[in-house]
């Protein structure tokens, strides 16, 4: 079997599906097919190696699995992320103790996300960074690939150029490997703004320096390379 990284189609569809009990009635409010869901379900399902519903002919109902994950991204969807947290934390313990390493590997990405969300980059890099670990132990292509974008933006966040080089270039050479060309997009994507944002710096620092050597003309010209901010254009064009 592939593997497979749960994105947040696949959640949707589940969470929809969870709330309507009924794969037919999730479709509709998604806007794709029964089949189409059922699917989406089937691979969650198989990369969590959990059941996620009981089906019957009429009707689809939770496991106590599903209730955990459907619960966590409830939670989180509501901006709850302490009880997102709490919930993600119990399925965590279920795969610890099944010693299912890339399904352990899913959850602290997942919680990840959700201290990203709310700013606390530290916590996100420590938690990507046990996941990438436990990815790598269960040699999982597509997760440690997803995982080392996330490690990349994190750090991007942060500011930390030089740390979030090398998770981008890896990221790239991993979705290539197992082709995913949309990851492959994405990370070439955030590779691009990473390039961009460090050669900003690099021009600010550049301009700095020849303003205290007193070469105004070089200044201007490090300085005429960077975006126009905005804010300061605006100004500028009051004060003309």
């Amino acid at each position: 079997m592939a593997p497979f990284i749960p994105g947040l189609g696949g959640l949707r569809g589940f969470e929809a599906a969870a709330r309507h009990a009924s794969f037919t009635k999730a479709a509709a409010e998604l806007g794709v097919t029964p089949a189409a869901v059922s699917h989406l379900v089937r691979e969650l399902e198989d990369q969590l190696g959990v059941k996620l519903f009981s089906r019957t002919s009429r009707v689809v109902r939770l496991t106590a699995a599903g209730e955990i994950l459907n619960l966590a991204a409830a939670e989180a969807g509501l901006g709850n992320n302490r009880g997102a947290v709490e919930s993600y934390g119990r399925a965590l313990e279920i795969w610890q103790r099944q010693d299912q390493t890339d399904r352990q590997a899913l959850i602290f990405n997942r919680i990840g996300a959700i201290y990203a969300s709310i700013g606390e980059h530290k916590r996100t890099i420590e938690l990507h960074t046990r996941a990438l670990a436990l990815a790598q132990s269960s040699k999982n292509v597509p997760l440690a690939a997803a995982t080392r974008a996330s490690l990349g933006r994190a750090h991007f966040e942060c500011k930390q150029w030089d740390a979030a080089k090398p998770h981008f270039d890896e990221a790239l050479r991993l979705f290539h490997q197992c082709g995913d060309k949309r990851g492959y997009a994405m990370a070439l994507f955030h590779l691009g703004k990473l390039n961009l944002a460090a050669g900003h710096d690099m021009l600010r620092s550049a301009a700095t320096m020849f303003r205290e050597l007193g070469d105004t003309a070089s200044e201007h010209a490090a300085l005429d390379l960077l975006p126009v901010d905005p804010a300061v254009d605006n100004v500028q064009k009051k004060q003309a």
